[in-house]
């Protein structure tokens, strides 16, 4: 009997919940707890934590208003010549941007207790591809590579302590 209370203990655990924050996007968001395993450690990861709520709000509002100053200072540093519009300078139209993008929510502290809330984007514009391409995008954090993911998916590391965008 306790063998399955904890299976079913350790499986709900280990579900991500789904969210839903009407005022900020029309699509859906995960949030991954802090048992799940996060795949993109980096030299700075520390330990994992759940991110709430607030910090998740806090972390869209991050984006939006440094979007494009962060994108610019990205392209910058590999002297690209590709130009990002200037109309992301203004924060309703980064969150318009990413308006019908579903979102996966995960998040850490950093060497120095910094919490990082990490935002995955993924394009849910056409369902149908999204739903072949982004498949269990709600159960499982990844990142694709080429093709369709270049101009469907993006990721972002956001520094609640600092309030930025992380270059990583």
């Amino acid at each position: 009997m306790i063998k399955k209370i904890l299976f079913i203990y350790f499986i709900f655990i280990q579900t991500p919940n789904i969210v839903t924050i009407k005022e900020l996007y029309q699509g859906k968001g995960v949030i991954f707890n802090e048992s799940y395993k996060f795949p993109f450690k980096g030299t700075n990861y520390k330990e994992p934590v759940t991110p709430n709520l607030n910090q998740i709000i806090r972390s869209e509002n991050i984006l939006y208003k440094d979007y494009y100053k962060y994108r610019k200072s990205v392209l910058d540093s590999f002297r690209s010549n590709y130009k990002i519009n200037s109309k992301y300078l203004k924060s309703k139209n980064v969150q318009k941007k990413f308006s019908k993008f579903n979102r996966q929510y995960a998040g850490y502290t950093n060497q120095i207790g910094d919490t990082i809330i990490y935002i995955g984007l993924f394009n849910f514009n056409n369902l149908k591809k999204a739903e072949n391409y982004f498949e269990n995008w709600d159960t499982i954090l990844f990142l694709g590579s080429g093709g369709f993911y270049e101009g469907n998916q993006e990721f972002y590391e956001i520094n609640l302590n600092q309030n930025k965008i992380e270059f990583n």
